[in-house]
């Protein structure tokens, strides 16, 4: 069985559908109950408090572990989830941590994401390491603003970043979760050219007309 974080979520959605595709037994965690795909089963459960992983652990070989932004606050132990992990059985983890803790290391929370990408290498179980850029669908927080003021709202309008779309993320920890040969790999994910948000402005004023 697969264990699945954040499983309602971009990511963890088409990772859900993947490993149900591929017949593969599921247990997709959200922090309250959501619709999953047949044969999926559900449990909800808060990361904050790692025991209450528990049910979803028990018999499970693998856990995609996605983490959301309270567990990357000061005084979270994300690190006790990977602990909970272990003491269930499971044999492989997969966790999304971030380009930024290569191009940005020393924020607070890259610092913290660092610490735990080290947790898990130093755990003894299998593992990868999973490094996206940015996500093509953080597009979707300027809709209203498009669709109301024509107006898109970035704080570095140049700045560019190598975005990828979260369905292909799902697919690269999909093949993580089931592949012996992605042990032990760290895997920087970007989408095919790095992009300005004036840049995806323009796009959207082109599809616009």
């Amino acid at each position: 069985m697969i264990v699945v974080t954040g499983a309602t979520g971009n990511i963890g959605r088409p990772l859900t559908q993947a490993l149900a595709a591929a017949d593969q037994q599921v247990t997709a965690v959200s922090r309250h109950t959501a619709a999953v795909p047949e044969g999926v089963r559900h449990v909800a459960a808060d990361l904050a408090a790692p025991a209450g992983l528990k049910p979803a652990l028990a018999g499970a070989k693998a856990l995609f572990l996605l983490l959301s932004g309270d567990l990357h606050a000061a005084g979270a132990g994300p690190a006790d989830i990977i602990g909970q992990a272990a003491a269930s059985g499971v044999r492989r983890v997969v966790l999304l941590s971030t380009l930024g803790v290569v191009t940005r290391p020393f924020g607070p929370t890259r610092i913290a994401m660092r610490a735990l990408e080290d947790t898990l290498r130093e755990s003894g179980l299998e593992w990868a390491i999973l490094r996206p850029g940015g996500f093509a669908s953080n597009a979707l927080w300027w809709a209203e603003s498009v669709r109301a003021q024509q107006v898109v709202a970035a704080p570095f309008g140049d700045v560019g970043v190598p975005i990828i779309d979260p369905a292909d993320i799902a697919e690269v920890a999909a093949a993580c979760l089931l592949e012996d040969r992605h042990a032990g790999g760290v895997y920087e994910l970007t989408g095919p050219e790095v992009i300005t948000p004036r840049q995806q402005a323009a796009a959207i004023a082109g599809a616009l007309g």
